[in-house]
């Protein structure tokens, strides 16, 4: 039942008078027991890739890990979001959506700021990608914030600037990297 509604399954995990106060100069991850067994689960699964030398396996762990590691890394950038969100009326209904499209979009960074580190790529389009993603993923945190943390004054062009920004580059390095030459 708590698989079909993770609304309530959220609220009852983390009740609403229950607060935490976070801020840019003070993340903190504190170790849950989800967490724990987060890292037992791939951690067992990683042994099991090794000795059984499975692909699959290890492509699992390893996209599970870099899953875990982006996660915990762009969280505190949407911290604000889900707390607004907890608070309004229809707030839990997006909860579900919103963190998978902040995880979504997280996982785009990590892909294009590991570029530069690719060999098949070379340096400038990768660099341009890696700019384009971030200020796209810029933008997208600006437009959370702002419809529904809290109004920022001349949101459609601080959300538009980098948005644009980011698309220019992203192109601009899709087809200096892939110009047939």
């Amino acid at each position: 039942m708590a698989a079909l509604r993770p609304g309530r399954w959220l609220a009852r995990r983390y009740p609403v008078g229950q607060r935490v106060r976070l801020d840019r100069r003070k993340v903190l991850i504190l170790p849950s027991r989800a967490g724990l067994g987060l890292g037992i689960l791939l951690v067992f699964l990683l042994l099991l890739a090794i000795n059984y030398q499975n692909s699959l396996a290890y492509a699992l762990a390893f996209l599970l890990i870099a899953l875990a590691l982006v996660t915990l890394l762009s969280w505190p950038a949407f911290v604000p979001v889900f707390r607004a969100l907890r608070r309004k009326a229809y707030g839990m209904s997006f909860m579900l959506p919103m963190t998978l499209y902040s995880l979504a979009l997280s996982l785009m960074l990590a892909s294009a700021l590991s570029l530069p580190f690719n060999p098949a790529w070379r340096k400038l389009p990768a660099l341009l990608c890696a700019a384009g993603a971030a200020l796209f993923y810029l933008s997208d945190v600006i437009l959370s914030h702002n419809r529904f943390a809290q109004p920022i004054p001349r949101a459609r062009f601080w959300t538009r600037l980098p948005y644009h920004s980011g698309q220019i580059l992203l192109t601009a390095g899709a087809l200096l990297q892939f110009a047939v030459q």
